[in-house]
């Protein structure tokens, strides 16, 4: 191979195994912040989630006042219920999104 191939080939490489470890942090709801919706406004957060693509290691901060974040099941979302797998209630939660499951921080 010529000098300029290998230096090709070498970014190349290093690139595949340097992507996966970048990722990026969401702040959920945008500007608006993690906020109760208002009744008008019932998919503010489905509108936030399309505009944005999410991959594995990239986080979720959810900032807000006088509420709280729990992590549930998609079962437990659509039958409106929780077994409490995670609650916060600090002003911020910090999610780190995993192979299987986000990861609290």
């Amino acid at each position: 191979m010529t000098s300029s191939k290998t230096f090709l080939y070498l970014v190349f490489f290093f690139s595949l195994h340097l992507l996966p470890a970048f990722s990026t942090e969401f702040s959920v709801g945008g500007d608006k912040g993690w906020i109760i919706p208002q009744e008008k406004d019932d998919q503010i957060y489905n509108e936030w989630a399309a505009k944005n693509r999410f991959k594995v290691n990239d986080t979720l901060i959810f900032e807000y006042k006088r509420d709280s974040v729990l992590a549930v099941t998609q079962e437990d979302y659509e039958k409106c219920k929780s077994v409490h797998r995670f609650f916060a209630n600090n002003g911020e939660s910090i999610f780190q999104i995993g192979p299987t499951r986000p990861v609290l921080h």
